[in-house]
């Protein structure tokens, strides 16, 4: 599994109200975070929150180059988790 920098874009880019990228079934999608709770989402691994995202960041609008070194750094920690 890779999480990319357009996983990141999309991420903040979420026009939901509470948007979470997560892993599910090999791959890694944006979707409310309400939906954690939901049981087809069992076993989702939460990868990051927006606002996660946005203080990693430090509230600045990123570059390329910072989200793919968060996204490799996201990656790493999902492949450790046993992704």
């Amino acid at each position: 599994m890779t999480i990319t920098k357009d996983d990141l874009h999309q991420l903040l880019d979420s026009d939901l109200p509470d948007p979470v990228l997560l892993f599910l079934e090999g791959r890694s999608q944006v979707v409310d975070g309400s939906v954690l709770r939901r049981p087809d989402y069992a076993g989702a691994m939460l990868i990051a929150t927006r606002e996660e995202l946005d203080n990693r960041l430090g509230g600045a609008a990123p570059q390329d180059r910072e989200l793919a070194e968060v996204a490799a750094q996201l990656d790493v920690q999902l492949s450790q988790m046993g992704a």
